[in-house]
């Protein structure tokens, strides 16, 4: 019969808890940073989306309202239309004296209970911007004071706020969605004479 040593004896009971211990904290530390990197990137990529449609948003009007005004006809277009809730842009762009076809005539309105701002090209109004929170925008004149009379717009102050497509539980503020204001100040250029 042969007899056992020390090699073949195997593990104590007391080996086995601490190996077992140590594993269940590498694996629990493990888990933890994953978890933890996964939040962050779901806040990131929420953040990036956010910013990215609001950046949309405000090339897209500000390209518009750059536009206004566009008379090359001398037809005596009033370039910013002054509307009570509503940005309207008139611009005659294929140069036939008036602001009847295609992307002439634009209109952005906003509701704010949806949170969408919305783009009208004469057929209709369609959804062009989401998780909105506020569309803002002032005429102002020559000396950067605000004006309603279209004749004397010089400049749009335009802000665009727009907020994350869902809220974060892990962020206080805001009723847990992140935010961004975008600003810019727009000179149409048809509109200096």
């Amino acid at each position: 019969m042969r007899t056992r040593t020390q090699n073949d004896a195997g593990f104590t009971l007391t080996e086995l808890i601490v190996a077992t211990g140590l594993g269940l904290l590498l694996l629990t530390l493990v888990a933890q940073t994953f978890l933890l990197q996964n939040r962050v990137y779901k806040t990131h990529d929420m953040c990036s989306g956010m910013l990215q449609g609001g950046r949309m948003a405000m090339e897209a009007i500000t390209r518009d309202v750059k536009a206004a005004g566009y008379d090359p006809t001398g037809a005596g277009i009033t370039g910013l239309p002054v509307t009570a809730g509503r940005l309207r842009i008139l611009a005659d762009l294929n140069s036939d004296g008036d602001t009847l076809d295609a992307f002439e005539d634009i209109t952005y309105t906003f509701d704010q209970q949806a949170g969408i701002i919305y783009k009208d090209l004469g057929t209709g109004p369609i959804p062009f911007a989401e998780n909105v929170e506020s569309f803002v925008y002032d005429y102002l004149d020559q000396n950067g004071n605000a004006t309603a009379t279209p004749a004397n717009i010089r400049q749009v102050r335009i802000s665009i706020t727009t907020r994350t497509e869902q809220p974060d539980p892990h962020y206080a503020d805001n009723q847990g969605y992140r935010t961004v204001t975008l600003r810019s100040l727009v000179t149409p250029y048809n509109l200096l004479a």
